[in-house]
């Protein structure tokens, strides 16, 4: 018992959890864990590195599909190269949707199309894809397809999402493009398929707003050339080249052309003619770039054009004709409106001009409306010079003396008809006839003489009774057909001379016409059917000029 007590007494105590005895031990545990660690995650980097190169920049998440696709080698930032070692092929074609928006003012047009391109990638191991497609050609046909249907095998197939950002694909740039983008609608609108010959086809919707430099001197009867010019970013010809694909050389050219209207596309104010393509080799940056351009030709439709300012126009002017047709003396009418025409066709210039851009040069709609301009302010000049005419005409007349009155016998109880008033030849030594000096009996009777004329020109013939002397006054009123005054003995019956009323009647019309003739002003006839004539000349080499 003592040595038992004694043992238990010397024996030291055990130490406790947290006492410094134990800390040299547990920093080597953790250095050793530590130590671990790092090489673990080492030899994990080394793997990923070795079998995804493509991935370096970021964290690969390699599926079995990924790794089956692409190589080790693989780099998407570099070019494939053919077979026989040259440049990649590119195929593109155009499969556009619509086209509108077509503007003057800021020469552009909006253009919403499909974008698709095609080329083969020989580094990428596409066999899984092209399993159970039959015989692979480098044109297929549509037997080929359809055979490839029956099998269970949709050609071509949708590459998976983390191919597609795996791959090289060509940096396809829209040159002449002012804005443009990408439709992400719900989802990107694009993909990449495989096709039963190797090639990878891609399919992008895009909605462009295209630069389109427009020549408008034959404006509105113009037609414009525009064009989208399509290119790659950084791969010059030495390592791709760009082809439509309608090509000799496109393995699709039997079942797609380099540009397809997948409607019947029409542009307001506008036709569209068949787009045609070319391609051109442009240096850039000391190295060689191809380019491929599609062009689209632009006819506008004159309706339009035709109905909001040719026929406006044309009536203003032919309404400032309408001043010839009035009196010289009407001075408010004629002066208002030749005024009023001039204001039209200004706000009309102005009008056409406010969607057009400020261009430096004429074009044919200006031409017209200058040609209406000046023929409107050539109407309002005519009136100026026509009243001053007029003004200097009615002076001249106040000027001349008055014309000398003869005083003409006529014999009693006289019967005048129209054939009497008619006869130029009758001279001074008739007997009918006695000329004698004017008197102031004479004058008096004048009124008696006139009131006998106008009996005589509205057809009634009167009678003299008893035997008087009349004075008749000849002035220059007197038509010159009217030289003389012939007085018939009367009948021996009381019975009126008829005359037929048809006669009567020309008597009555050229009486009145030559007045209005002898009144009218000159300028103005000639001005009836010369500014027609003008301007309808004028309308004849424009148009002929314009539409040919």
């Amino acid at each position: 018992p003592e040595s038992g007590l004694a043992g238990l007494v010397t024996s030291p105590p055990p130490a406790r959890a947290g006492s410094p005895a134990l800390l040299p031990l547990r920093l080597a545990t953790l250095a050793v864990i530590a130590v671990f660690t790092l090489a673990a995650t080492a030899s994990v980097d080394a793997e990923l590195e070795t079998s995804c190169p493509a991935f370096r920049e970021h964290r690969c998440h390699a599926s079995p599909i990924l790794e089956e696709v692409i190589p080790a080698s693989y780099h998407k930032s570099e070019a494939p190269v053919s077979k026989n070692g040259g440049p990649v092929k590119v195929y593109v074609s155009f499969q556009v949707m619509d086209i509108d928006d077509i503007s003057e003012e800021s020469m552009a047009f909006r253009l919403h199309m499909f974008v698709v391109d095609l080329w083969k990638d020989d580094r990428l191991n596409l066999t899984r894809f092209l399993q159970d497609s039959g015989p692979k050609s480098s044109s297929p046909t549509p037997e080929t397809l359809r055979e490839g249907a029956r099998r269970g095998r949709h050609d071509p197939r949708v590459l998976p999402e983390e191919v597609r950002d795996a791959v090289w694909k060509p940096d396809l740039i829209f040159v002449n493009s002012k804005n443009g983008y990408l439709f992400e609608h719900s989802v990107p609108n694009t993909f990449l398929k495989v096709l039963n010959t190797g090639h990878i086809y891609r399919s992008s919707r895009y909605l462009f707003q295209v630069d389109c430099l427009m020549e408008l001197q034959k404006y509105p009867m113009d037609t414009q050339n525009c064009y989208l010019k399509v290119g790659l970013m950084s791969t010059p010809e030495d390592l791709a080249t760009l082809h439509w694909m309608d090509d000799e050389s496109s393995p699709q050219r039997n079942f797609s052309t380099a540009i397809r209207l997948l409607e019947d596309i029409k542009p307001l104010q506008f036709f569209l003619d068949v787009p045609v393509t070319h391609s051109a080799t442009e240096a850039w940056m000391f190295e060689n770039y191809t380019y491929l351009y599609a062009n689209f030709t632009f006819v506008r439709r004159l309706t339009a054009s035709i109905v909001n300012t040719y026929i406006p126009s044309g009536l203003v002017v032919a309404l400032s004709w309408l001043t010839f047709w009035l009196d010289v003396s009407a001075v408010p009418a004629r002066i208002t409106l030749g005024v009023t025409s001039i204001l039209t066709l200004a706000t009309q210039v102005v009008q056409s001009r406010s969607s057009l851009p400020p261009v430096d040069y004429i074009k044919a709609v200006d031409v017209w409306l200058f040609v209406c301009l000046v023929m409107v302010f050539a109407s309002l000049l005519e009136y100026a010079v026509a009243y001053n005419l007029e003004k200097i005409l009615a002076m001249e007349r106040k000027r001349k003396p008055e014309p000398q009155r003869t005083a003409i016998h006529v014999t009693p109880s006289s019967r005048v008809t129209p054939s009497a008033w008619q006869r130029d030849n009758v001279g001074p030594t008739q007997n009918s006839i006695n000329h004698v000096p004017a008197t102031p009996v004479a004058n008096d009777v004048a009124n008696a003489g006139s009131a006998l004329l106008a009996s005589v020109s509205e057809g009634n013939y009167p009678t003299l009774a008893t035997p008087s002397v009349v004075s008749l006054n000849v002035t220059n009123s007197v038509p010159r057909s009217v030289n003389s005054v012939t007085v018939i003995q009367p009948a021996t019956n009381n019975n009126a001379r008829t005359v037929k009323t048809g006669r009567r009647r020309l008597f009555q019309r050229s009486f009145t016409l030559g007045q209005l003739w002898q009144k009218t002003n000159v300028l103005d006839k000639v001005s009836r059917i010369g500014f027609p004539a003008v301007f309808f000349l004028f309308m004849l080499v424009y148009w002929s000029y314009y539409l040919r």
